[in-house]
This record gives C-alpha cells, structure tokens and sequence, in this order.
C-alpha cells in the first residue's frame, strides 16, 4: 500500500507530470494508429462488397437473358456437378 501511495506521489511531482503527458501523448497515438487501421478494413470491405455486387448483376443478367427453358438445364447440369 505504501509503494502505492509513493507511486501516486511520484506522478504528482515535477518529473510525474511529464511521464503523466507523456502516457498521455502515447495512448492518443494508439487510438490514432486504430482508427487508420478501423478505415482501412472498412474501405477493403468495401471493395469486396463492389466486387461481390458486380459479380451478382453479371450472374442476374446472364439467367435474365435465357429462356426458361435454358434455365432449367443450366440448373440440372449444375445440380450434378
């Protein structure tokens, strides 16, 4: 409890002041480097989901441009492999 109370003390004093910004400075840099990290992953999820959507439509026309006949071939040849 002792080394405790002197190390509270010790942050008190002149040189704890500075150690104490310093711990500051350091943890707002952390949270900075986070939040690139967070909006770099969000904008690489988004490019997978522009991808994925692209890829989606060409599919969505393909079967849109085939008789329903076709379609239902294409769907048996599909269900075997």
């Amino acid at each position: 409890m002792v080394h405790m109370i002197e190390t509270i003390l010790a942050f008190l004093g002149p040189d704890g002041i500075l150690w104490g910004l310093l711990a500051v400075v350091v943890v707002a840099f952390v949270g900075l480097i986070k939040n690139w990290g967070a909006d770099g992953e969000k904008a690489r999820q988004t490019a997978k989901e522009a991808k994925a959507r692209d890829i989606a439509d060409a599919v969505d026309n393909d079967v849109g441009a085939m008789t329903p006949e076709q379609r239902k071939e294409a769907l048996r040849k599909w269900s075997r492999d």
